[in-house]
């Protein structure tokens, strides 16, 4: 099996070749689409949580333009590499997901915190 991979406008193609004859010569197109925001802050600046927040907000909304359909809206993870605490406690890596109040389940998956 080969793979390809291409970087084409933030979506990733992944051509995956499988074995084949030379006149079947079967492919396979996987298009997989990460949009990723990744900051890194030496300060921490009034209004820093917002700006996370607005940021990974404006990726996800960016991605539609007028009459598209929302399912071709895409994850989007924000990765902000800080030099200052956060948040309550001492572990160095937090993952933010929006949960369910009740049940704790992530069934809103398309945005994603990291902060380390």
């Amino acid at each position: 099996m080969h793979i390809t991979l291409f970087d084409i406008r933030k979506k990733y193609i992944i051509y995956v070749l499988t074995k084949a004859t030379d006149t079947e010569k079967k492919r396979e197109r996987i298009v997989i689409v990460l949009y990723t925001i990744v900051e890194i802050q030496i300060q921490k600046k009034f209004g820093f949580e917002k700006r996370v927040l607005y940021y990974t907000s404006k990726a996800y909304v960016a991605q539609l333009e007028k009459g598209d359909y929302y399912p071709k809206l895409n994850q989007v993870i924000y990765v902000g590499i800080v030099d200052f605490g956060i948040f309550e406690g001492n572990d160095y890596l937090t993952r933010h997901l929006i949960l369910n109040a009740a049940t704790l389940k992530q069934e809103l998956k398309d945005l994603e915190f990291n902060f380390i």
